[in-house]
């Protein structure tokens, strides 16, 4: 089950010889950890960018395991709710947000997908269930002014 284990190692001569079996308090030479339990965490939310951000897709999540790796989210996006997926973004730390800069080679309607891995490869996937339309991250422009050119 689900638990950290501690090994005590004997060892045998050729000759016969062996070192003393392991005792009652005695402290183990090697612990193993079982972790059968996968990560827990969801997708928050996926909106445009503002000020700074414009042009960018502000993506929360939350994420939580025991054991979770140093960079554990991975970012995804496809253009159909059941993939295939294509990482936008991988190796991501635990931050609770990224932005994401629109790619202008990106489908027009995406669908985005968090994926939170832990140390013994445990693995949790959450997915928005309705797709993002990324027109609202591709650059604008106004015009504020014009004035003649010279010659």
């Amino acid at each position: 089950g689900e638990a950290n284990y501690g090994f005590r190692i004997v060892i045998i001569g050729r000759n016969g010889l062996a070192t003393s079996a392991p005792r009652a308090g005695d402290a183990a030479d090697i612990w193993v950890g079982i972790d059968l339990t996968r990560p827990k965490g969801r997708l928050l939310s996926a909106q445009y960018g503002q000020g700074p951000a414009a042009g960018k897709l502000d993506i929360r999540w939350e994420a939580s395991d025991a054991h979770l790796t140093e960079r554990p989210i991975t970012l995804s996006i496809s253009d159909r709710p059941d993939g295939p997926f294509t990482p936008i973004a991988a190796g991501l730390p635990n931050s609770g947000q990224y932005y994401w800069e629109f790619d202008p080679r990106s489908p027009r309607l995406i669908f985005l997908r968090l994926e939170i891995r832990d140390e013994a490869g445990n693995v949790a996937i959450d997915q928005l269930t309705e797709p993002i339309k990324v027109e609202g991250l591709e650059p604008r422009g106004r015009i504020r002014g014009f004035s003649p050119g010279g010659n």
